[in-house]
């Protein structure tokens, strides 16, 4: 089920969103012509190490402030792992982005996407260094530690983006297309279940600890600041109108 549209109206031009979906295109495409289509895996890799954010890493930088770790959490958040990867986040910030960039402001709202992502990827960082403490990083890309894999993806960026609309427009409806087979329906559903649902699935593929490719702690941890930041906002809203 995927998202097509929300009902929540907005009266100013997402202009930072519609940008941040061009930045991302352009640096997917060039990552797609650099890998050969992400065939070179040696591409790849050198790639991903150099620009990702590998959580040991990232958690020596913040302890010991190393300023090349720590950029790392900003440039990962703009590399992609596939065209699926892209599709889906930048579909996410087409559909709920230009929600938040009205609420917030065009500046404002550019350098709380900046710190959803830091947050996600800090927050993937230490849980996969607690969960398996300390190890040596092997210099191949496939099968390694946790604590020693790239992480790239703006999906805690977006998913702080989420979390935000949860807060602010829980009442509003998601327009969805479901499709089993060639079966197509769109769905209505109401924010907070269908965000609230999302969350929920996060935080336990996250808990269930698989080993997944996908860092649902970036996720988890991307969401919940944006729900924190939209929580005073909501309620000097609501206090405003009262």
């Amino acid at each position: 089920m995927l998202p097509l549209r929300n009902d929540q109206p907005t009266s100013t031009r997402p202009f930072i969103t519609f940008t941040l979906i061009a930045i991302n295109i352009l640096v997917f495409s060039w990552e797609f012509i650099l890998t050969a289509g992400f065939n070179n895996r040696s591409a790849v890799g050198e790639l991903f190490f150099s620009l990702g954010a590998i959580p040991i890493l990232v958690v020596d930088a913040i302890q010991n402030l190393r300023v090349e770790g720590l950029l790392t959490v900003l440039t990962s958040m703009f590399l992609h792992g596939g065209p699926a990867h892209i599709f889906g986040n930048m579909l996410f910030l087409f559909v709920f982005g230009n929600n938040i960039e009205d609420k917030f402001g065009h500046i404002r709202f550019l350098l709380l996407y900046l710190l959803f992502g830091a947050t996600g990827a800090v927050t993937h960082s230490y849980i996969a260094v607690i969960s398996e403490g300390i190890t040596f990083c092997q210099s191949q890309l496939f099968g390694i530690a946790a604590t020693c894999t790239p992480a790239v993806g703006a999906s805690g960026a977006i998913s702080g983006i989420l979390g935000a609309f949860l807060i602010l427009f829980p009442r509003s409806n998601v327009i969805n297309v479901f499709f089993v087979l060639y079966i197509i329906r769109l769905v209505r559903l109401p924010a907070f279940l269908y965000l609230g649902f999302w969350f929920l699935i996060q935080f336990f593929f996250g808990a269930l600890g698989t080993g997944s490719s996908v860092a649902y702690w970036a996720h988890v941890g991307g969401f919940v600041a944006g729900a924190l930041v939209a929580l005073p906002t909501k309620l000097f809203w609501r206090r405003n109108w009262q």
